[in-house]
């Protein structure tokens, strides 16, 4: 989904954000492997060894965190978020450009704020050198670095999605 303009910048912003969306949902994917790995032993030692790694449970959640952050920015990306499908008289009040753009601007308005405030929070666990209070004693930082950098590429997608409404328009 390239756009062409006169000045290139929606088409532009899009490659970046398609390349971005392509790069997160890898990440996403790797993650997700790991989440299946971590699990998977966790599952074989408990019931055949009798035994725990300890860090499945805490691990397997900070991987799910940050692989929804980060395929959050795919589905910005590819406008697959859930959706409500409106027919009969509204359906053209819903689809009209100005609609959409309005609903890219939430979206992105709402997307600096989460990411505002994780940001301030992964600042708080850097400066409090925060650690888990599990096992493993994770320094908070890592996950919470992986959550702001899917925070600011679903900011990112948005953005792109904006302008991609608004040159529509």
């Amino acid at each position: 989904m390239q756009l062409t303009t006169p000045n290139g910048v929606p088409g532009a912003l899009d490659r970046w954000a398609h390349r971005f969306a392509r790069g997160s949902s890898a990440i996403a994917a790797l993650l997700l492997l790991g989440m299946w790995a971590l699990i998977s032993v966790e599952v074989v030692l408990r019931y055949l060894l009798h035994s725990s790694t300890l860090v499945a449970d805490e691990y397997a959640g900070y991987m799910f965190a940050a692989l929804v952050f980060l395929g959050l920015n795919q589905a910005i990306h590819q406008e697959k978020l859930i959706g409500i499908d409106v027919s009969g008289r509204w359906a053209k009040v819903v689809s009209h450009p100005l609609v959409r753009f309005l609903r890219n601007l939430l979206m992105l308005g709402l997307n600096l704020a989460l990411l505002y405030a994780m940001t301030l929070t992964l600042m708080t666990s850097m400066r409090f050198h925060s650690r888990s209070i599990h096992f493993s004693k994770t320094v908070l930082a890592y996950p919470q670095s992986l959550v702001v950098l899917g925070l600011a590429l679903a900011c990112f997608a948005s953005l792109a999605l904006l302008v991609r409404a608004r040159s529509r328009h």
